[in-house]
C-alpha cells in the first residue's frame, strides 16, 4: 500500500507510524559492525536506534524493501572530472527536489524553515547541530583568508546573507533583500551548507592557535593549504589522502557513504553507520556496503565497461552518439539504457573578449567577428552527424528557454542560419582581409591569426569541435585543436589564458536563481566557460584594474541581484530576466550549436529500486531527486 504524506514518497517517523498504524522497530546492516570498525577504529557501535535521529527520514521505496550488502560500481574521468553524478548518489543537503522536479522536500532539515533533526549524528557518531551550519558560513564562507570575497551565491542586495544558530536544531538565514529562490538554490546545489565543526576546527586558527604553525610544519604554506585537504566545496569531493604523511584523516560526513580510500586510480566509500534515513520496514539505509569509483579519461573504455557489465551506473558524459552502441548491447550486457529529457546540456563556444593579447582582444571583442563565426557553422549538419538527427539548432543563452517563459524566439535563432558568404563578408568588413599563402587570415598586425581551441571531452562530443574547425577554417580562420584534461581546461580558462572556451550549458532557471554569477562577467565560476574576465576585474576594483565594460554590461550586476529577489515565474522576475537575456543576445557572448538534445543513462540490472528518471539534469544535481539511497545490489 502506498501512503500519502506531507511530502511525496517520504515521511517523518511519527507521521509514518500514524498513517501506517504501526510502531517501527529499527534494523541494521548485519555487516555494519565491521564497516564501522574500518571507519571508526576502536569505537563502540551503539544500537541502531541510538544512531538514528529521534525523527529519522522514512523513505518509501520505488519497488520493494531492499537487501543489504554489495558494492555500487562507478566510473569517472578522473578525481576531479565527470564525477558529480556518482557523488550525487550519496549526496545530502538541507532540502532537495522531489522526483516530480517541482516539489522541494526536506532531507537533513525537517522543515523548510531549517529545523534540524534532533539526535542527528555525523558518520563518526558526533552530534550534528546548528553550530555546524554556523561554522560553514561564518568561519569558512565568510573567512577572507580562505575566500577573497563572499561569493555572489550568498549576496543579496549587495550584502552578505547572515547565518545564526538559534539553538542546537534551529538555524536562521537572513537577507538584506527578499530571497524567494533561496530554497530552490539550496535544493539543487552541490555545495553542502554544513561542515563538521568538531573535526575541522582543529585545523582553523580561530579555534586552534597552533593551526597555522602545524600546517607549516606539515609542509603547507599556511593553515588554508592543509584545510583544503578536508574541505573545498567546488570540488566533487575533498582529497584528505593527498597530503603529506600524517595529514590523512577520514572526514566525517552526513552522506550515505564515507570516503575511506583513494588514489589516482579509484575512490572507495563505505556505508555511514549513522545515516539518518530508514525504509518503511525500519531498515536503516543505505543498503549497499560500498561505493567504488574508478577513473578513465577514455570514453571508449567507459562504454566498454558498461557493455561488459563492470559498471553499475553512468549518466554524466554519456552522449547521444553512443546510444546505438549501448542499446545494441543492452540485453547481453545485463543493463538498461534510457534517454530521459534534459535541461541545458548543449554545447556552446565563447570567445575571450578581454584576452591578454591586445590584438586577439580586438578581434574577439568585435561583435561582427562573433556573428561571423556563428554564421559559418552548419548546425543542421551537426544535428544529423553528431546528434542522430535529434535536437534543435539554436543559440546558447544563460537561462535555458524551456525553464522560463520570457525568452524570445529571435534570441534563439539569430545568426544560426548557415551562411559562409555572409560570414566572410563580416570578417572582411572588420578589416581581416590579409591572408597567408594557405588562405588563412592574418591579424591586424600582420601576424598569423590562429585560434587555439582547447577542449576537454567532458564538455561535449569531440566530433563537434572537428566539424566546427572545418567550418571556421572554410572562412579563413585557422583553428588549432588541442584535447586537454578538464582540470587543465578549467585552470586555463579561470586564469584568462585561453582564446575560446567551450562546455555544455547548465542554465536551468532553478540553477541560475541562486548562481547568478552566470549572468555577469566572467559568466560563471571555475566550472563554467569564461569571457570578460577583465570586465569583472574592473567592476570588482571600482575601475582600478581590468578593462571598463560597456554600460549595459555594467548594468547586468544590478539586474542579476534584482532578478533573484523575485520568485521564478513572477511578472517582475520575467521582466528583469528578459532584460538580462536581451543584453546577452545583443553581444552574442555564447555561440550555440544544437539544443534540446536527449542523452542516455545506463543502469545495470543488479541495481534494485531504480526509479524512473523524469529528467537528466545537472541543475537538479543528477540523481539526488531520485532517492538513490534506496538502491540495493542484487548479487
Amino acid at each position: 500500500m502506498r501512503l500519502e504524506g506531507n511530502f511525496p514518497k517520504q515521511f517523518e517517523l511519527a507521521e509514518f507510524e500514524e498513517k501506517a498504524g504501526c510502531t517501527l522497530s529499527f534494523s541494521e546492516n548485519p555487516e555494519m559492525a565491521s564497516l564501522n570498525e574500518e571507519l571508526n577504529p576502536g569505537s563502540d557501535l551503539p544500537d541502531v536506534a541510538d544512531r538514528l535521529p529521534s525523527e529519522p527520514l522514512v523513505m518509501q521505496t520505488y519497488v520493494e524493501i531492499g537487501k543489504y550488502g554489495g558494492r555500487l560500481r562507478g566510473i569517472s574521468k578522473s578525481p576531479e572530472s565527470g564525477t558529480s553524478d556518482f557523488l550525487s548518489t550519496r549526496h545530502v543537503g538541507l532540502v532537495r527536489f522531489d522526483d516530480d522536479m517541482l516539489t522541494i522536500v526536506p532531507d537533513v532539515a525537517t522543515e523548510l524553515t531549517f529545523f534540524l533533526r534532533e539526535g542527528h549524528k555525523w558518520s563518526d557518531g558526533e552530534p550534528f547541530t546548528s553550530e555546524d551550519v554556523d561554522f560553514w558560513y561564518n568561519d569558512l564562507k565568510s573567512n577572507k583568508d580562505y575566500y577573497e570575497e563572499v561569493s555572489s551565491l550568498w549576496m543579496f542586495g549587495g550584502e552578505p546573507m547572515k547565518v545564526e544558530a538559534i539553538d542546537a536544531t534551529t538555524v536562521k538565514f537572513s537577507f538584506a533583500t527578499p530571497a524567494p529562490n533561496f530554497l530552490t538554490f539550496m535544493a539543487t546545489t552541490y555545495a553542502q551548507p554544513f561542515q563538521p565543526k568538531h573535526f575541522l576546527s582543529q585545523f582553523h586558527p580561530d579555534y586552534n592557535p597552533e593551526a597555522d604553525a602545524n600546517a607549516v610544519a606539515n609542509g603547507f604554506d599556511n593553515w588554508v593549504g592543509q584545510f583544503k585537504l578536508y574541505y573545498h566545496d567546488w570540488k566533487d569531493t575533498y582529497h584528505p589522502y593527498d597530503g603529506p604523511e600524517g595529514t590523512a584523516f577520514t572526514v566525517p560526513t552526513l552522506e550515505s557513504h564515507v570516503l575511506v580510500e583513494e588514489s589516482t586510480e579509484f575512490r572507495r566509500y563505505i556505508a555511514n553507520p549513522y545515516f539518518h534515513q530508514i525504509d518503511t520496514a525500519g531498515n536503516q539505509l543505505p543498503y549497499y556496503n560500498e561505493a567504488y569509483e574508478i577513473y578513465s579519461e577514455d570514453i571508449d573504455v567507459t562504454i566498454l565497461k558498461l557493455i561488459n557489465g563492470e559498471i553499475d551506473w553512468r549518466m554524466q558524459t554519456l552522449e547521444l552518439p553512443r546510444f546505438p552502441e549501448l542499446k545494441l548491447n543492452e540485453a547481453d550486457g545485463g543493463y538498461r539504457v534510457f534517454i530521459p529529457p534534459t535541461v541545458g546540456e548543449y554545447m556552446y563556444y565563447t570567445f575571450n573578449i578581454t584576452h591578454e593579447d591586445p590584438e586577439m582582444a580586438k578581434i574577439f571583442g568585435d561583435l561582427r567577428f562573433r556573428q561571423a563565426m556563428s554564421l559559418a557553422i552548419n548546425r543542421e549538419e551537426i544535428k544529423e552527424i553528431v546528434y542522430l538527427g535529434k535536437g534543435v539548432p539554436q543559440q546558447a543563452l544563460p537561462i535555458d528557454h524551456v525553464t522560463v517563459d520570457f525568452i524570445k524566439d529571435e534570441w534563439l535563432t539569430q545568426y544560426t542560419e548557415y551562411d559562409p558568404d555572409a560570414a566572410n563578408a563580416l570578417l572582411d568588413d572588420m578589416g581581416l582581409t590579409e591572408r597567408d599563402a594557405d588562405g588563412f587570415r592574418l591579424r591586424f598586425d600582420g601576424e598569423p591569426f590562429v585560434v587555439l581551441l582547447q577542449f576537454a571531452p567532458q564538455g561535449g562530443p569531440v566530433q563537434n569541435h572537428e566539424l566546427v574547425k572545418g567550418y571556421w577554417e572554410a572562412v579563413g580562420v585557422r583553428i588549432q585543436l588541442k584535447e586537454v584534461t578538464s582540470d587543465f581546461y578549467r585552470t586555463e580558462s579561470s586564469q584568462n589564458r585561453h582564446d575560446i572556451a567551450t562546455w555544455r550549458n547548465g542554465g536551468g532557471a532553478t540553477e541560475v536563481a541562486g548562481a547568478t554569477q552566470i549572468l555577469v562577467p566572467p559568466f560563471g565560476d571555475f566550472l563554467d566557460t569564461r569571457t570578460g574576465t577583465k570586465w569583472n576585474d574592473w567592476m570588482k576594483s571600482d575601475g582600478a584594474d581590468g578593462i571598463e565594460p560597456p554600460e549595459d554590461v555594467k548594468s547586468l550586476y544590478d539586474l542579476a541581484d534584482e532578478w533573484k529577489s523575485y520568485p521564478i515565474g513572477s511578472e517582475e522576475n520575467s521582466r528583469i530576466g528578459a532584460e538580462i537575456v536581451a543584453i546577452h543576445a545583443k553581444y552574442l557572448f555564447q555561440i550555440g550549436l544544437v539544443g534540446q538534445i536527449p542523452s542516455p543513462l545506463v543502469v545495470n540490472n543488479r541495481v534494485g529500486n531504480f526509479g524512473e528518471f523524469t529528467l537528466k539534469a545537472y541543475p537538479y544535481y543528477w540523481t539526488y531527486p531520485f532517492r538513490p539511497t534506496q538502491w540495493f545490489i542484487n548479487e
